[in-house]
C-alpha cells in the first residue's frame, strides 16, 4: 500500500494522485500527520494512525511505500516530531520517498547550501551566521543582498537589501530580521540580476519531466505563490538540475535555478515538496502519471 502524507485535505496534487494510483489499482491512502502517534510502551515503541497499529508487515496498517506531499513543520519541535516518526516508520519497512534525509536538507537552507556547495553545485555567494557585525559587513561588501529565512516557503520573509541603503539602516534591517525571521541565524546573498524569471524544474528520480520559466514582470522574486507566470522553458539547465537534485539526495524535488543576465545559472534552492501545477499549465505530459510511475517502481 502507498501512503500519500500531506497536511491539507484539498490538496491539488492529494486530488491528482488519488484516481491516477486507484486506476492502477494500487492501494492506497490519504495520511494526516495529526492522526499519527508514538507510544512507549513496556520498552518499545508502538506507532500507529488513526489508532491502527503500524507495527510492520504484520500491524494492523502498513505501508510499503509513502511519499511526503508536505509537512507543514514551522517550528523545530514540529519538525523534529515528524521526521523522527518517519525514522521510526523506515526501520519498520517503510520506504519514505523523499527520504527523511533529503526532507530535512531542503527543509534547513543551511543544511541544503553546504551540501549543494561540497557537490560542486554553482550557487550565489552566501553569509551564513549569526554575527549582525559579519552580515553587515559582507552586505556592505556585495549589495544589493537577499536576506531569506532558513526554513522559509513560497518566498515568504525574503527582503532586498538595496545598494543605497545607508549602514545604519542596514544593521537595524538585519536585526530586525534576525529577530522576526532568522531564530538568530543570518542567511544572506549576493543579489544576481536576472531577466525578470527563474527556472522550476522537476526531477523524478534521475529525469526531468517538466519545466518552467516563472516570469514575474511587477518585481525581482519569481515566485508563483507572489504572483508570478509560468511560462514554458526550454532552457539548457536539465543536468544542473540532476546535479542539484543528486546532491540532496532528492527523488522528487523542484530544483529552482536562476540565470543571470550574463548567461550563468545559478541554483538557488531545492524543494522536497514540491508544487506542479503550475508546471503542468506548460507541459503535455501528465505529472501525477509521471510521479505515480516512480512510487509504482519502488514497490
Amino acid at each position: 500500500m502507498i501512503g500519500l502524507l500531506g497536511v491539507n485535505p484539498e490538496s491539488w496534487r492529494l486530488q491528482q494522485l488519488l484516481p491516477v494510483l486507484s486506476a492502477r489499482h494500487i492501494p492506497n491512502q490519504p495520511i494526516f500527520p495529526w492522526l499519527l502517534a508514538a507510544e512507549v510502551r513496556d520498552a518499545s515503541i508502538e506507532c500507529s494512525y488513526d489508532s491502527l497499529r503500524m507495527t510492520g508487515p504484520d500491524g494492523e496498517l502498513f505501508f510499503d511505500l509513502m511519499y511526503v506531499i508536505s509537512l507543514g513543520f514551522e517550528q523545530l519541535p514540529e519538525a523534529l516530531y515528524k521526521l523522527e516518526l518517519l525514522r521510526e516508520l523506515r526501520s519498520r519497512g517503510t520506504r519514505i520517498v523523499n527520504s527523511v534525509e533529503a526532507i530535512e536538507g531542503c527543509r534547513n537552507k543551511v543544511n541544503m547550501t553546504l551540501k549543494m556547495v561540497s557537490a560542486g553545485v554553482n550557487m550565489p555567494r552566501t553569509l551564513i551566521t549569526e554575527s549582525v557585525h559579519l552580515a553587515v559587513d559582507f552586505i556592505k561588501s556585495n549589495r544589493p543582498c537577499v536576506l531569506k529565512p532558513i526554513t522559509g516557503l513560497q518566498g515568504r520573509g525574503i527582503i532586498m537589501i538595496p545598494p543605497e541603503m545607508r549602514e545604519g539602516d542596514i544593521i537595524d534591517y538585519v536585526s530586525w530580521f534576525q529577530a522576526k525571521y532568522g531564530k538568530d541565524v543570518i542567511y544572506v546573498q549576493s543579489f544576481i540580476e536576472h531577466p525578470q524569471y527563474d527556472i522550476r524544474v522537476l526531477v523524478i528520480g534521475d529525469e526531468v519531466v517538466s519545466k518552467m520559466r516563472r516570469f514575474n514582470p511587477e518585481g525581482w522574486r519569481t515566485n508563483i505563490a507572489v504572483g508570478a507566470q509560468p511560462l514554458p522553458s526550454k532552457d539548457p539547465v536539465d543536468d544542473i538540475a540532476l546535479h542539484a537534485a543528486q546532491a540532496v539526495g532528492g527523488e522528487v524535488v523542484g530544483v529552482d535555478i536562476l540565470p543571470s543576465v550574463k548567461g550563468e545559472y545559478y541554483v538557488l534552492e531545492v524543494n522536497a515538496f514540491p508544487g506542479w501545477q503550475g508546471l503542468q499549465e506548460v507541459t503535455d505530459r501528465n505529472i501525477a502519471e509521471a510521479v505515480a510511475d516512480y512510487l509504482c517502481s519502488l514497490l
